[in-house]
C-alpha cells in the first residue's frame, strides 16, 4: 500500500508546486485597489494620505503618480521617479507631495478642486497599487439679496435669494422670529415670506438668516411707507395709476397748448383787425382832402 501511494503523493505534490509557481507570477500584474477614502467638508488645506510606505517598498519604488479627475478633464496632477525626478502640474493649484508619509498636500483648496484623486504606485517585482480619493467641498450658504414685490396694495412678498445649499432659513422682523399664522406664510423652503393686510407695524427691519453646518449668512431689508409707495409701480394697480398720471398730464399740456393756439390767434385777429382799421382811416382822410381842395 505505501509503494502505491508514494507515486500519487508525489504527483500531487508536484502539482501543488507548479500551482503555486503560477500564482505566484500572476500576482505581479494584479492591480490592488485600495478601498475609496471620502473627504467632504470646508477645507483651506486638504492632506490625502495613502497607505504606508516601509522601506522595502520604498527600495522597490519605480514611479509614484497622482491623477485628478472632474466632470470636464482628467489631468496627472503630480509624478515622481526613483531618480527622485518630480514633475506637477497646475491642474491641481498649489501642491506638495511627501514621500516619507505618501501624502500629497493640496493648498488653498477651492470648489474646482474638487473631484476624484487616484494614487498609483508602481514597484519592482511588485503588484501595482491604487487609491481612490473623492474630495467634496463645502461652503456656508451666503444670502445674496432680499426682493420686495407686490401682489396688491395690501399683500406683499419678500424673497430671500441665496447662493450655495442651506439646511435651516429663518424670517426675523426687528430680531424677532417671523412665525407662520392668518396674516404671514412661507413657501420655497421658506425662502419667500408672504405677508396680507399690511399694517404700520409691518414697516420695519426684515432679516434673512441661512445656515448649514459650516456656518451661516445673514441679510437685511429695510421696509418703509416711502419704499412701498415706489415699489407698487410694479404692481398691477400702480401700473393703472401710472397710466392714470400720465393721462392726467397729457390732458394738461394738451390743454394749455390749446389756450396758447387760441391765445395766439385772438391775437393775430386782433393784430389784422387793427390794419383793417388803420388803413380804412386812412382812405377816409385822403377823400376828405380831396374834397376840401375841389
Amino acid at each position: 500500500m505505501i509503494k502505491l501511494l508514494q507515486p500519487h503523493s508525489t504527483m500531487t505534490g508536484f502539482c501543488i508546486d507548479v500551482w503555486l509557481i503560477l500564482f505566484a507570477v500572476s500576482v505581479r500584474v494584479i492591480e490592488v485597489k485600495m478601498e475609496t477614502t471620502l473627504k467632504r467638508g470646508l477645507y483651506s488645506r486638504v492632506e490625502l494620505t495613502g497607505e504606508t510606505l516601509d522601506q522595502q517598498t520604498a527600495d522597490s519604488l519605480i514611479s509614484v503618480e497622482w491623477t485628478k479627475t472632474n466632470k470636464s478633464s482628467r489631468c496627472a496632477c503630480f509624478r515622481k521617479y526613483n531618480n527622485n525626478d518630480t514633475h506637477y502640474s497646475q491642474c491641481c493649484g498649489k501642491a506638495h507631495f511627501y514621500i516619507s508619509n505618501n501624502s500629497l498636500i493640496l493648498e488653498n483648496v477651492t470648489k474646482q478642486d474638487e473631484g476624484l484623486y487616484m494614487e498609483t504606485i508602481a514597484l519592482k517585482d511588485k503588484p501595482t497599487k491604487h487609491q481612490n480619493f473623492t474630495l467634496i467641498i463645502d461652503y456656508p450658504p451666503n444670502t445674496t439679496e432680499i426682493q420686495v414685490s407686490w401682489s396688491s396694495s395690501t399683500s406683499m412678498t419678500l424673497t430671500c435669494n441665496v447662493s450655495g445649499s442651506f439646511l435651516h432659513l429663518m424670517w426675523k422682523r426687528e430680531g424677532v422670529s417671523i412665525l407662520e399664522d392668518e396674516r404671514h406664510s412661507f413657501s420655497d423652503r421658506n425662502q419667500t415670506l408672504h405677508i396680507s393686510n399690511i399694517s404700520s407695524s409691518d414697516y420695519s427691519t426684515y432679516s434673512c438668516i441661512v445656515s448649514n453646518e459650516y456656518g451661516q449668512s445673514e441679510m437685511h431689508k429695510d421696509f418703509t411707507s416711502e419704499n412701498s409707495t415706489i415699489n407698487q409701480g410694479n404692481t398691477p394697480s400702480g401700473k393703472r395709476q401710472m397710466v392714470q398720471i400720465v393721462f392726467t398730464s397729457g390732458l394738461v399740456f394738451f390743454g394749455v397748448l390749446g389756450l396758447c393756439v387760441i391765445f395766439y390767434c385772438l391775437h393775430k385777429h386782433q393784430h389784422r383787425q387793427r390794419g383793417q382799421n388803420d388803413r380804412t382811416t386812412t382812405d377816409e382822410g385822403k377823400t376828405n382832402k380831396s374834397s376840401h381842395i375841389l
